[in-house]
């Protein structure tokens, strides 16, 4: 017997005077699912939500300046805690007070800070994810160097673009 999918919808809650974004998915009184993103934004979880919502009530939020949402990130908002104060602001303005969490990527690294600080986090999924204190790693910290970003970025769009052959 083949369950049907749950549609997803678009929606949004305000969080201190911004509205973010989110897709949901799945039965209001279902035990709750807050999946965040990483580089990109909730899309990411779209090819999955239709199944999730059959067992959870998911929530793809939005972070601020991403996707849909409102808001811009400056380098204080824009940290990990900072950024988990708001997915926490956005559950207390959901109604949500303990909830599975998934992270994707950086969201990842907001997961775990949620999950180690908070207590309101029943099971935590991470997938491809920033380690809890791996970011940044030293390899990438070093291109917050503006000389070190333009002398990159001038090296790689002169090298020449050789392409393997096909056949024989």
């Amino acid at each position: 017997m083949n369950t049907p999918l749950s549609p997803v919808r678009r929606d949004q809650v305000e969080v201190a005077g911004t509205p973010l974004s989110y897709l949901a998915s799945g039965d209001e009184h279902a035990p709750p699912l807050v999946l965040l993103h990483g580089t990109f934004w909730s899309r990411v979880w779209l090819p999955v939500l239709p199944a999730l919502g059959t067992a959870r009530r998911c929530i793809a939020l939005d972070l601020p300046g991403f996707g849909l949402s409102g808001g811009e990130l400056d380098i204080s908002d824009a940290t990990v805690p900072a950024l988990a104060g708001t997915v926490l602001a956005a559950a207390e303005a959901l109604g949500l007070d303990s909830f599975d969490l998934a992270g994707h990527d950086i969201g990842g690294r907001i997961a775990q800070h949620i999950a180690a600080t908070s207590g309101r986090v029943n099971r935590l999924v991470l997938m491809n994810s920033v380690m809890f204190d791996s970011w940044p790693v030293p390899a990438v910290e070093r291109f917050r160097d503006p000389e070190v970003r333009a002398a990159t970025t001038t090296r790689i769009s002169s090298i020449p673009v050789r392409y393997p052959r096909s056949g024989p």
